[in-house]
């Protein structure tokens, strides 16, 4: 309010002068009272500007405006005193002094409404020590009237200024309250977020880009150009760049803490220019991805490793199946050979031993089957191809020939049943038909008595399924959830009474998966077991 108060002083100064000059030439044979009216209101004026260069006057700024506006009031009285032809016009020059004054001071209304009264005393006071010489009006009450209307006007000119101001402070209040919810946005994002001018120089930053660079609140060493250490990308090419496309977006730069500690983030900044259109400063958001990134690089070695490992996997497996697999075939090759030039009877001791060894290379050669297609699934190297195949032609038939004999040689009754004609699916046909082979062959190993029955059908919600039924040994409820697991198996050691390696049904799992398949088995101990394939198709 000060500075208000000095101006409003200053012009009295300077109007006043200029009053003593021509309003003393003008008034001549009044000339000595309006020199000392108007000399007055200067003097005045020019104290207020003297006391309001010390500390005194820088407390008491609101007892300075009223005696500095009651001192023009008084002046302006006086004068209408000496001279009554000039009422009209000195009072309505001091109510538009009051009236700017107390917009310009930005006074409550209280104020407002003190230095109203000041005026309404002194005018009227004039007016009745003078009533006789009252210009322009018939009587006192006239006169007194004119003077009560510019009072009221001076009082809705009050009035206005408040409503004004009022509205005016609502904004500013309004203004401010935008400005704290930016401000807590600002600060609480957890993005960096900056002002910095092209040297480098922090301008302004919240508290997210100080954490990430360590920062100490009032820190005014921290330069942002030496903070990045990018070898691809420095602060130079970030201004060359900036210049040239006018902003930077989702680029990845490695920076060094003022603790000396390095991290990685993510930049996005544009160029700010001034009224002159020259670039001045650079503003935008950094994010710290460090973790992010150490975690992406550790998932691509962990992956590299596990690929490599992979195909040195792939390769062993390739390589042993080679080797044991020629060797393998080639034993059942000279089987079949000495078998039939040696004519070997069915109970022969040579020919029991030769069966022996031609069982046991070929159970060789299905376990070496099972680990590399489990391998091949398991490693996501299994190329399917989906065709069109018919479940009861394709499949089941083909199956049923292959393992009846076998069936038949153990005395179990071994069927096939189709209840409905809509058998076709599209599939993977040799996963389908190595599904059922599986299946199967487990139904034949471990049913030593009764019956195996596959059957092909649709439950209620249209959908395809084959049940495949023995009435085999069965498999305890204990086993049931890990039935599906890798090398896996009920019974283990030398003492098991059925040979096996658990891969069966864990091949059978990965390409039901594969077919989009859904498998359930359901079985009790020593009374069989039943396998379902639901197709959803």
């Amino acid at each position: 309010m000060l500075n208000p108060v000095r101006i409003i002083a200053l012009l009295t100064v300077v109007s006043g002068l200029f009053a003593l000059v021509f309003e003393v030439d003008y008034y001549k044979n009044v000339s000595m009272y309006v020199y000392a009216f108007r000399f007055f209101a200067v003097v005045v004026a020019f104290w207020v500007l003297i006391i309001s260069s010390f500390d005194i006057g820088k407390k008491i700024p609101s007892k300075l405006a009223h005696g500095l506006l009651l001192s023009i009031i008084i002046s302006f009285g006086a004068v209408i005193l000496y001279l009554p032809q000039t009422l009209i016009i000195n009072s309505q020059i001091t109510a538009l002094i009051i009236f700017t004054s107390a917009i310009f001071l930005t006074w409550e209304v209280k104020n407002q409404i003190v230095v109203a009264i000041y005026y309404n005393l002194v005018f009227g006071s004039t007016i009745m020590m003078h009533k006789e010489s009252v210009l322009y009006f018939q009587n006192v009450f006239i006169s007194v009237l004119f003077v009560m209307f510019m009072s009221v006007m001076s009082i809705v000119a009050v009035s206005v200024n408040y409503r004004l101001r009022k509205e005016s402070l609502i904004k500013a209040m309004k203004l401010i309250e935008s400005e704290q919810k930016f401000r807590e946005l600002f600060d609480n994002t957890h993005d960096g977020l900056f002002q910095i001018n092209l040297s480098g120089k922090i301008i302004v930053s919240n508290a997210s880009f100080n954490n990430i660079f360590d920062i100490i609140k009032g820190e005014e060493n921290f330069l942002f150009n030496e903070s990045i250490r990018s070898s691809q990308y420095s602060f130079g090419q970030l201004i060359d760049a900036l210049l040239k496309d006018g902003k930077v977006e989702d680029t990845q730069i490695t920076i060094k803490t003022i603790k000396g500690e390095e991290k990685i983030c993510r930049l996005n900044c544009r160029l700010i220019k001034d009224d002159n259109n020259i670039p001045s400063i650079i503003e935008g958001s950094i994010h710290d991805i460090t973790v992010q990134v150490r975690a992406e690089e550790a998932l691509k070695l962990a992956k590299k490793k596990a690929e490599e490992s992979e195909r040195i996997k792939s390769e062993f497996l390739s390589q042993m199946s080679h080797e044991i697999r020629t060797p393998v075939n080639s034993i059942s090759q000279a089987i079949e050979f000495l078998k039939d030039e040696l004519n070997l009877k069915e109970g022969d001791d040579l020919n029991v031993v030769m069966n022996i060894m031609d069982y046991a290379s070929k159970r060789i050669m299905r376990t070496i089957h099972l680990i590399l297609n489990l391998a091949e699934v398991t490693s996501g190297a299994y190329e399917t191809v989906s065709t069109k195949i018919d479940l009861y032609t394709d499949c089941a038939r083909q199956l049923y020939h292959e393992f009846y004999p076998q069936a038949k040689e153990k005395g179990v009754n071994f069927s096939i049943k189709r209840n409905t004609d809509l058998t076709q699916i599209s599939a993977d046909e040799y996963s389908i038909k190595c599904i059922f082979e599986n299946i199967l062959d487990n139904s034949v190993k471990f049913t030593e008595h009764g019956s195996i029955e596959l059957v092909i059908d649709r439950d209620e919600t249209n959908k395809l399924f084959v049940d495949i039924h023995d009435t085999g040994i069965g498999i305890s409820e204990d086993y049931l959830p890990d039935i599906f697991k890798a090398f896996s198996q009920e019974e283990s050691g030398y003492t098991r009474k059925f040979d096996g390696n658990g891969l069966g049904l864990a091949l059978v799992k990965k390409y039901c998966e594969i077919n989009n398949a859904d498998i359930k088995i359901q079985s009790n101990k020593n009374l069989g077991t039943k396998v379902r394939i639901t197709f959803d198709v």
